[in-house]
Protein backbone atom coordinates (compact mmCIF):
# COMPACT_ATOMS: atom_id res chain seq x y z
CA UNK A 1 0.00 0.00 0.00
CA UNK A 2 1.43 3.25 -1.01
CA UNK A 3 0.70 6.53 1.18
CA UNK A 4 -0.09 9.30 -0.29
CA UNK A 5 0.07 12.98 1.48
CA UNK A 6 -2.34 16.31 0.43
CA UNK A 7 -2.22 19.09 1.93
CA UNK A 8 -6.47 19.56 1.45
CA UNK A 9 -8.80 17.48 3.02
CA UNK A 10 -10.49 18.14 0.45
CA UNK A 11 -8.32 16.77 -1.97
CA UNK A 12 -7.60 13.30 0.37
CA UNK A 13 -11.47 13.00 0.59
CA UNK A 14 -11.51 13.76 -3.34
CA UNK A 15 -9.39 11.19 -4.33
CA UNK A 16 -9.60 8.30 -1.36
CA UNK A 17 -10.73 4.75 -3.12
CA UNK A 18 -13.54 2.87 -1.78
CA UNK A 19 -12.34 1.32 1.76
CA UNK A 20 -9.25 3.69 2.05
CA UNK A 21 -8.58 5.46 5.50
CA UNK A 22 -7.60 8.97 5.41
CA UNK A 23 -5.80 10.03 8.53
CA UNK A 24 -5.57 13.58 9.32
CA UNK A 25 -1.64 14.85 10.34
CA UNK A 26 -2.53 18.17 12.09
CA UNK A 27 -5.37 20.71 13.17
CA UNK A 28 -7.08 22.29 10.72
CA UNK A 29 -9.04 25.70 9.92
CA UNK A 30 -11.46 24.78 7.52
CA UNK A 31 -11.99 28.37 6.22
CA UNK A 32 -8.28 29.30 5.47
CA UNK A 33 -7.77 25.86 3.56
CA UNK A 34 -10.57 24.90 1.70
CA UNK A 35 -12.22 28.25 -0.14
CA UNK A 36 -14.97 28.47 -2.24
CA UNK A 37 -17.23 25.21 -1.41
CA UNK A 38 -20.58 26.88 -2.51
CA UNK A 39 -22.44 29.83 -0.98
CA UNK A 40 -25.88 30.46 0.63
CA UNK A 41 -27.78 33.48 0.14
CA UNK A 42 -29.74 32.82 3.54
CA UNK A 43 -27.25 32.84 6.20
CA UNK A 44 -24.24 35.15 6.94
CA UNK A 45 -21.92 36.87 9.53
CA UNK A 46 -23.01 39.93 10.88
CA UNK A 47 -20.22 41.59 9.90
CA UNK A 48 -20.07 40.06 6.34
CA UNK A 49 -20.72 41.40 3.04
CA UNK A 50 -21.04 38.25 0.99
CA UNK A 51 -23.25 35.30 1.56
CA UNK A 52 -22.65 32.83 4.15
CA UNK A 53 -20.60 29.96 2.94
CA UNK A 54 -21.30 26.10 3.19
CA UNK A 55 -18.04 24.25 3.21
CA UNK A 56 -19.14 21.00 3.09
CA UNK A 57 -16.83 18.90 1.39
CA UNK A 58 -18.70 15.21 0.51
CA UNK A 59 -17.54 11.95 1.85
CA UNK A 60 -18.54 9.94 -1.72
CA UNK A 61 -16.56 6.40 -1.64
CA UNK A 62 -17.95 3.54 -0.02
CA UNK A 63 -15.67 2.14 3.16
CA UNK A 64 -13.95 4.73 3.90
CA UNK A 65 -12.69 5.97 7.02
CA UNK A 66 -12.26 9.30 8.01
CA UNK A 67 -9.69 9.41 11.48
CA UNK A 68 -9.04 12.98 12.81
CA UNK A 69 -6.04 11.37 14.79
CA UNK A 70 -6.91 13.44 18.09
CA UNK A 71 -6.91 16.65 16.08
CA UNK A 72 -9.44 19.31 15.44
CA UNK A 73 -11.18 20.57 12.31
CA UNK A 74 -12.23 23.97 13.08
CA UNK A 75 -14.95 25.63 10.44
CA UNK A 76 -15.96 29.21 10.81
CA UNK A 77 -18.89 28.46 8.86
CA UNK A 78 -21.82 25.44 8.94
CA UNK A 79 -21.98 21.49 7.71
CA UNK A 80 -18.17 20.56 7.66
CA UNK A 81 -18.36 16.95 5.97
CA UNK A 82 -21.52 15.64 3.70
CA UNK A 83 -21.34 11.74 3.76
CA UNK A 84 -23.14 9.96 0.35
CA UNK A 85 -21.74 6.51 0.78
CA UNK A 86 -22.25 3.22 2.72
CA UNK A 87 -19.86 1.67 5.16
CA UNK A 88 -18.40 5.43 5.66
CA UNK A 89 -16.52 5.39 9.83
CA UNK A 90 -15.61 9.27 11.30
CA UNK A 91 -13.53 8.85 14.26
CA UNK A 92 -11.07 10.27 16.98
CA UNK A 93 -10.70 14.07 16.88
CA UNK A 94 -12.87 17.15 17.26
CA UNK A 95 -15.48 18.97 14.90
CA UNK A 96 -16.14 22.64 15.22
CA UNK A 97 -17.73 25.19 14.07
CA UNK A 98 -17.58 28.72 14.31
CA UNK A 99 -20.58 31.22 15.16
CA UNK A 100 -22.73 32.22 12.67
CA UNK A 101 -25.56 34.60 12.61
CA UNK A 102 -28.81 34.42 10.25
CA UNK A 103 -30.37 37.48 9.09
CA UNK A 104 -33.93 37.53 9.64
CA UNK A 105 -36.58 38.78 7.53
CA UNK A 106 -36.08 42.41 8.51
CA UNK A 107 -32.23 42.41 8.06
CA UNK A 108 -31.60 41.87 11.56
CA UNK A 109 -28.85 39.13 12.79
CA UNK A 110 -30.28 36.77 15.30
CA UNK A 111 -28.35 36.97 19.06
CA UNK A 112 -25.27 35.59 19.54
CA UNK A 113 -26.58 32.62 22.30
CA UNK A 114 -28.93 31.10 19.32
CA UNK A 115 -26.34 31.22 17.06
CA UNK A 116 -23.35 30.01 18.40
CA UNK A 117 -22.07 26.49 17.14
CA UNK A 118 -23.77 26.87 14.18
CA UNK A 119 -25.86 23.67 13.31
CA UNK A 120 -24.43 20.59 11.59
CA UNK A 121 -20.88 19.18 11.71
CA UNK A 122 -21.77 15.97 9.72
CA UNK A 123 -24.66 15.81 7.16
CA UNK A 124 -25.18 12.59 6.16
CA UNK A 125 -27.19 12.72 2.93
CA UNK A 126 -27.53 9.18 1.60
CA UNK A 127 -25.79 6.13 2.18
CA UNK A 128 -26.13 3.95 5.26
CA UNK A 129 -23.98 2.08 7.84
CA UNK A 130 -22.37 5.16 9.38
CA UNK A 131 -20.41 5.03 12.45
CA UNK A 132 -19.13 7.72 14.41
CA UNK A 133 -16.45 6.79 17.23
CA UNK A 134 -14.63 9.23 20.03
CA UNK A 135 -15.59 12.13 18.55
CA UNK A 136 -16.14 15.56 19.86
CA UNK A 137 -18.70 18.10 18.08
CA UNK A 138 -19.51 21.41 18.54
CA UNK A 139 -22.67 21.34 16.32
CA UNK A 140 -24.50 19.19 15.71
CA UNK A 141 -24.93 15.42 13.45
CA UNK A 142 -27.56 15.38 10.87
CA UNK A 143 -28.49 11.59 9.45
CA UNK A 144 -31.14 12.28 6.54
CA UNK A 145 -29.66 9.09 4.56
CA UNK A 146 -32.80 6.88 5.29
CA UNK A 147 -30.47 4.54 6.62
CA UNK A 148 -28.70 3.56 9.83
CA UNK A 149 -26.04 5.16 11.54
CA UNK A 150 -24.59 4.23 14.69
CA UNK A 151 -23.29 6.62 17.43
CA UNK A 152 -20.67 4.98 19.77
CA UNK A 153 -19.24 7.87 21.67
CA UNK A 154 -19.63 11.20 21.33
CA UNK A 155 -18.96 14.25 23.21
CA UNK A 156 -21.45 16.87 21.74
CA UNK A 157 -22.04 20.31 22.68
CA UNK A 158 -23.88 22.88 20.54
CA UNK A 159 -26.95 25.51 21.40
CA UNK A 160 -28.02 26.44 17.79
CA UNK A 161 -29.83 23.36 16.69
CA UNK A 162 -30.48 19.31 17.45
CA UNK A 163 -27.36 17.19 18.75
CA UNK A 164 -28.85 14.42 16.23
CA UNK A 165 -31.55 14.46 13.81
CA UNK A 166 -33.24 10.99 12.21
CA UNK A 167 -34.55 12.42 9.66
CA UNK A 168 -35.58 10.77 6.07
CA UNK A 169 -36.72 7.49 7.12
CA UNK A 170 -33.17 6.84 9.26
CA UNK A 171 -32.16 4.53 11.95
CA UNK A 172 -30.13 6.06 14.39
CA UNK A 173 -28.34 3.98 17.45
CA UNK A 174 -26.58 6.10 20.57
CA UNK A 175 -24.44 4.01 21.85
CA UNK A 176 -22.53 6.15 24.31
CA UNK A 177 -21.12 9.61 25.09
CA UNK A 178 -21.84 12.78 26.41
CA UNK A 179 -24.69 15.22 25.20
CA UNK A 180 -24.69 18.59 26.31
CA UNK A 181 -27.26 20.85 25.13
CA UNK A 182 -27.04 23.75 27.59
CA UNK A 183 -29.56 26.42 26.59
CA UNK A 184 -32.34 27.10 24.04
CA UNK A 185 -31.78 28.53 20.38
CA UNK A 186 -33.45 28.22 16.74
CA UNK A 187 -34.20 24.97 18.19
CA UNK A 188 -35.15 24.14 21.67
CA UNK A 189 -34.36 20.03 21.14
CA UNK A 190 -31.66 18.04 22.18
CA UNK A 191 -32.87 16.06 19.70
CA UNK A 192 -35.45 15.31 16.15
CA UNK A 193 -36.94 12.27 14.99
CA UNK A 194 -38.55 12.55 11.86
CA UNK A 195 -42.36 11.55 12.19
CA UNK A 196 -42.60 11.36 8.13
CA UNK A 197 -46.15 13.15 7.77
CA UNK A 198 -44.48 16.40 6.04
CA UNK A 199 -43.21 13.95 3.63
CA UNK A 200 -45.45 11.66 3.88
CA UNK A 201 -43.07 8.63 3.91
CA UNK A 202 -42.43 6.50 7.14
CA UNK A 203 -40.70 7.81 10.57
CA UNK A 204 -37.30 7.43 11.19
CA UNK A 205 -36.38 6.14 14.09
CA UNK A 206 -33.30 6.73 17.29
CA UNK A 207 -32.37 3.95 19.95
CA UNK A 208 -30.64 5.10 22.88
CA UNK A 209 -28.34 2.04 24.42
CA UNK A 210 -26.17 4.11 26.94
CA UNK A 211 -24.30 7.69 27.86
CA UNK A 212 -25.09 11.08 28.85
CA UNK A 213 -27.62 13.66 28.65
CA UNK A 214 -28.04 17.14 29.93
CA UNK A 215 -30.28 19.43 29.10
CA UNK A 216 -30.70 23.13 30.10
CA UNK A 217 -34.01 24.73 31.33
CA UNK A 218 -36.21 25.23 28.73
CA UNK A 219 -34.74 22.67 26.53
CA UNK A 220 -36.82 19.35 25.21
CA UNK A 221 -35.29 15.84 25.00
CA UNK A 222 -36.79 15.09 21.81
CA UNK A 223 -39.67 16.66 19.03
CA UNK A 224 -41.13 14.34 16.38
CA UNK A 225 -40.90 10.47 16.76
CA UNK A 226 -39.96 9.70 20.46
CA UNK A 227 -36.17 8.30 21.15
CA UNK A 228 -36.67 4.60 22.96
CA UNK A 229 -34.13 4.55 25.51
CA UNK A 230 -32.63 1.69 26.87
CA UNK A 231 -30.22 2.71 28.66
CA UNK A 232 -28.12 5.77 29.90
CA UNK A 233 -27.67 8.67 32.68
CA UNK A 234 -29.75 11.79 32.68
CA UNK A 235 -30.33 15.15 34.36
CA UNK A 236 -33.90 14.86 34.19
CA UNK A 237 -36.71 12.06 34.37
CA UNK A 238 -36.45 9.90 31.14
CA UNK A 239 -39.65 7.86 31.73
CA UNK A 240 -41.61 8.95 29.19
CA UNK A 241 -38.56 7.30 26.74
CA UNK A 242 -37.98 4.52 28.46
CA UNK A 243 -38.78 1.43 26.25
CA UNK A 244 -40.89 -1.72 27.62
CA UNK A 245 -39.20 -3.75 30.26
CA UNK A 246 -37.04 -0.89 31.41
CA UNK A 247 -37.30 1.83 34.09
CA UNK A 248 -35.50 5.15 35.49
CA UNK A 249 -34.39 5.25 38.78
CA UNK A 250 -33.03 8.57 40.55
CA UNK A 251 -29.96 8.43 42.57
CA UNK A 252 -28.80 10.55 45.07
CA UNK A 253 -27.11 12.90 43.08
CA UNK A 254 -30.48 13.76 41.42
CA UNK A 255 -29.26 12.20 38.06
CA UNK A 256 -31.84 9.35 36.54
CA UNK A 257 -30.33 5.85 35.26
CA UNK A 258 -32.37 4.07 32.81
CA UNK A 259 -32.19 -0.36 33.31
CA UNK A 260 -33.50 -3.69 32.46
CA UNK A 261 -35.99 -4.55 35.41
CA UNK A 262 -34.86 -7.49 36.82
Amino acid sequence: TTNVAYARIADAINNAAEGNTIVILRDYDMESNEPGYGYSTSWKRSTDTVPYRDNRIYIAKDGVVFDLNGHRIYNLFNNTFGVNADDVTIKNGTLELGELYEIKANGDPMGANESHYGSYVIFANSGTNLVIDDLTTFGGINIASGGTAIINDLSFSGLKFYAVCSQSTSVVTLNGGTYNKAITGSANNMFWVDDGTEDNIPASSMIINGGTYLKGSGVTFSTGIKPVVYGGTFNFNPAAYVASGYSASETTSGMWIVSENN
